[in-house]
Parts: C-alpha cells; sequence; structure tokens
C-alpha cells in the first residue's frame, strides 16, 4: 500500500514530467523526430555502448544498454549467445536492489531450485547479473536504492532502441524512461516484446499508473536505423499498444 509520503513523492515526481522540454514539445504537436532534433546533443548521443543496466529508468550507469534485470528474462540459450557475440565488448554489467524484473522472475521459481545462498529476488538478480558479467568477461557491480537516480518509479515512457548507439540516458532534456535494447542487439522480436509489456506493467502496476491518461500519455519511443526498421519496430509492440489504449501512443523517430 503506498503511504502518504510516497504518494507525495510521486506527485513531485510526475510534475517534473510535465515539465520536460520533449515531452512539452509532443503536447505542442512536434513530432518525436522533430522534439529530438530540439534537444542539445541529440546528434552526439548514439555512440559504442558498454553497460548492460537494467531497463529500469532509475538506473543510469555508464553507456546503457538497457535488458531487462540486466538480461534476467533472457533464455539461458538466449543470453550464452548474446555472451559469444559480445564477450571482451561490454564493460560492466549492474544489478540492482528493488528490481521489478528479478522480482517477477523469482516469483515463478522452485525454491527447490534456487541456487544455495539465493533468499530473495535482489540476491538472484544479483547473481545472475554476476555471472552474466563472468561469461562477458565484465566487471559486476550491485547498486543499492541510494546510488539509483530515484527511490520511486519516474519512468514517463519506455525507449525501443533498434539502433544499439542510442545513450538515451544522459541525453539533456530526454524524459525518464524504460530502456529496451534487445532490437539493436540482435535479440527475438518474441524477447523484444515480452520485455516490452514487462516494463509497461511496471509502470502501470508501479509508477505513475493511475495518471498516464488522454492528455499526458505513457510514451513508447522507438528511435530506429532508419523508417523501414521503425515501422518494423512498432508492429512488434503493436500488442502493447492495444493493451493500453489510449493510455500509451507509439513515437517514431530515426538517428540523424
Amino acid at each position: 500500500m503506498t503511504t502518504e509520503k510516497e504518494f507525495s513523492t510521486k506527485l513531485e515526481l510526475w510534475e517534473k514530467n510535465l515539465n520536460n522540454p520533449l515531452l512539452i514539445n509532443l503536447k505542442k504537436g512536434l513530432s518525436f523526430q522533430q522534439a529530438l532534433e530540439k534537444l542539445p546533443g541529440f546528434k552526439k548521443s548514439f555512440r559504442p555502448l558498454d553497460t548492460i543496466d537494467c531497463s529500469d529508468g532509475r538506473v543510469l550507469q555508464g553507456g546503457k544498454i538497457g535488458l531487462a534485470g540486466s538480461g534476467i528474462m533472457l533464455s539461458p540459450e538466449a543470453r550464452a549467445e548474446f555472451a559469444r557475440v559480445y564477450k571482451g565488448k561490454i564493460k560492466v554489467v549492474t544489478s540492482h536492489d528493488d528490481c521489478g524484473a528479478a522480482k517477477n522472475v523469482f516469483a515463478n521459481l522452485d525454491p527447490n531450485e534456487l541456487p544455495a545462498g539465493i533468499k530473495t529476488a535482489d540476491d538472484y538478480g544479483r547473481w545472475q547479473a554476476h555471472n552474466f558479467a563472468v561469461a562477458l568477461e565484465a566487471r559486476h557491480d550491485h547498486l543499492s536504492l541510494a546510488e539509483m537516480a530515484e527511490k520511486q518509479h519516474n519512468e514517463a515512457g519506455l525507449t525501443i532502441d533498434g539502433t544499439g548507439e542510442f545513450d538515451s540516458t544522459h541525453l539533456e532534456g530526454f524524459p525518464p524512461h524504460f530502456v529496451c535494447s534487445a532490437a539493436g542487439f540482435g535479440l527475438a522480436d518474441a524477447y523484444i516484446i515480452t520485455e516490452a509489456e514487462a516494463l509497461a506493467e511496471i509502470a502501470f502496476d508501479h509508477g505513475f499508473g493511475e495518471l498516464f491518461k488522454a492528455e499526458n500519455l505513457f510514451r513508447l519511443m522507438i528511435i530506429a536505423n532508419n523508417r523501414e526498421q521503425a515501422e518494423h519496430l512498432l508492429k512488434v509492440a503493436r500488442p502493447l499498444i492495444i493493451r493500453y489504449g489510449d493510455r500509451i501512443k507509439a513515437e517514431l523517430a530515426v538517428r540523424p
């Protein structure tokens, strides 16, 4: 149950988002592409990324590659293939306290099959991220709530990045958001929509939830290499758009 203090903090965070430059320009009628091009540094925000973070918008470490739970939702086969392809190219894999993806996966595990010493969802998320880092020959860092941008979810939308190079978390004027980088790193469409739906559930169930409505929509922001890829990712995300109806709006843009 949300406490009075938590609700007050939520409203303060919501007010910040209402004053976000990109969201203001979208409400004025600019296209997503136009709104992005008005942000300082947009063209320079595409660069090689080297840090796998959770998709959680409160985690802002390094050049962020966003995967839910830092890859915790990947099948063992997909995780192994990702490690094979990107071994030595990733510097850091992070995990964090209060990870929604870890909670969802942990809740469906057989307690009798848990590794020794793993008692909570945060334990499991940290353990999985550590193993992923080892497979990638990368460093593993764990973030406490105090090391995250906010204690409460403050995401105004979800970015699906098809370029694999959009460092949206460090772009001045971009709103707080979940990051789904799966499309930019060759992961399957089925995984992309599964991850996107899980992230949206967190936003609607644990984030601003009821505040997302016609005048202040949850933004599904697709960044692609070209228009063809953008349209494809829009089709992939269609179930998410249908699910939330007039509380969500898809926005498309291509890299400069």
